[in-house]
C-alpha cells in the first residue's frame, strides 16, 4: 500500500494529502464507514443458511461497494474540473466576468448535449462551462444572438435530463466543425438549476457501475 501511494504522489511530501487534516478525516470517515458496512454484510452472508437472506446480504454488500466506487469517482471529477486552469478572459474575443472550467475529454462521453429549434436538431460536445454559460462544438453553424433549446442528458443506466434556453455569443468554424459560445437563459424544467453542479452530478450518477 506504501509502495503504491509513493508512488501515485512522488517522494515530495508536499504532494501528499496526509498533511490536510480535513481531507483525512473526510476520507477516512467515508471509507471506514463504507468499509466497516460491507465486511458486517459479507460476515453475516457467511453465517446464513437461507439462499434468498444470503443473496440480499451480498447485494447490500455489493451496493455499499458501489456507492463508495461513486463517491471516489466523484472527488476525482471535481479536483479535474476545479484545478485545471480556468480559460482566459479573452479567449474567443469574449470577455467574461467568471471563471469558466474546461471539461475533461474522458467525461464527454457520459453526457449528452442536444441543440434544438423548431425542427432543427444537432448534438453538440461539451467543451467547458461556468454557472451561467458554456461552450461547446457543434457540427453545424449557429446564428449569433439567437435563442436555442439546449436539452443535457445522461447516456448510460440512469437516465436524467435537463433542458434550458442558451443565447449565441459567438459561432466560430475550425476543422469543419463549429466553436460555439453560450450564455444561459430561461430554465424550461427546473425551478432552481445551477449548471456547475449539475454537470458534475450528471457525470457521477452516469458513470457505469464497477461490479
Amino acid at each position: 500500500m506504501q509502495k503504491r501511494c509513493a508512488k501515485i504522489c512522488g517522494d515530495d511530501p508536499e504532494h501528499c494529502f496526509i498533511n490536510n487534516k480535513k481531507q483525512i478525516e473526510c476520507i477516512a470517515d467515508m471509507v471506514t464507514n463504507k468499509v466497516f458496512t460491507i465486511a458486517l454484510l459479507l460476515d453475516l452472508a457467511k453465517k446464513e443458511d437461507a439462499k434468498d437472506v444470503l443473496q440480499e446480504y451480498i447485494n447490500q454488500a455489493l451496493s455499499a461497494s458501489s456507492k463508495l466506487l461513486n463517491w471516489i469517482k466523484y472527488l476525482q471529477i471535481i479536483r479535474d474540473i476545479k484545478m485545471l486552469v480556468p480559460l482566459s478572459e479573452n479567449d474567443m474575443a469574449e470577455l467574461r466576468k467568471e471563471e469558466r472550467y474546461p471539461f475533461p475529454e474522458g467525461y464527454q462521453q457520459h453526457i449528452k448535449l442536444v441543440i434544438h429549434k423548431g425542427d432543427f436538431s444537432t448534438e453538440g460536445v461539451l467543451l467547458d462551462f461556468s454557472p451561467h454559460g458554456l461552450r461547446f462544438r457543434s457540427p453545424q453553424p449557429l446564428d449569433k444572438n439567437f435563442s436555442y433549446l439546449c436539452t443535457l442528458s445522461t447516456v448510460h443506466s440512469v437516465k436524467k435530463s435537463v433542458s434550458f434556453e442558451i443565447i449565441i455569443k459567438h459561432c466560430e468554424e475550425s476543422n469543419d466543425t463549429f466553436t460555439v459560445g453560450a450564455s444561459i437563459g430561461e430554465i424550461r424544467d427546473a425551478l432552481a438549476f445551477d449548471f456547475f453542479e449539475s454537470v458534475l452530478e450528471f457525470i457521477r450518477e452516469s458513470l457505469p457501475k464497477q461490479g
